[in-house]
């Protein structure tokens, strides 16, 4: 597990992008959940240096043109809110 610090920029970023996206159709938490994931694109984006791009198929778009070979990956994104730290063991 990787712990970092969110900052106000990260929950700013979170807040205003899930106003944008609205309830989705079905949802269980009525786009209460919206935030956390957003929060999480940003924490990954943060620490991977990705681009936040929220397409339909794909959250983050990482390019690394240092590489003698270009690379792009296409990442996606999962938060889970949950209220104490998983143990070593658990899958979440």
């Amino acid at each position: 597990m990787i712990e970092m610090a969110i900052t106000e920029q990260m929950k700013e970023i979170a807040r205003v992008k899930a106003e944008e996206m609205g309830k989705l159709y079905n949802s269980i938490t009525r786009g209460d959940g919206n935030v956390a994931g957003f929060l999480g694109e940003a924490m990954v984006a943060k620490y991977t240096g990705a681009a936040m791009t929220n397409t339909y198929d794909y959250d983050l778009l990482y390019l690394d043109y240092r590489a003698e070979y270009f690379i792009g990956l296409f990442l996606g994104n999962l938060a889970q809110l949950i209220n104490t730290l998983p143990l070593f063991h658990q899958e979440i």
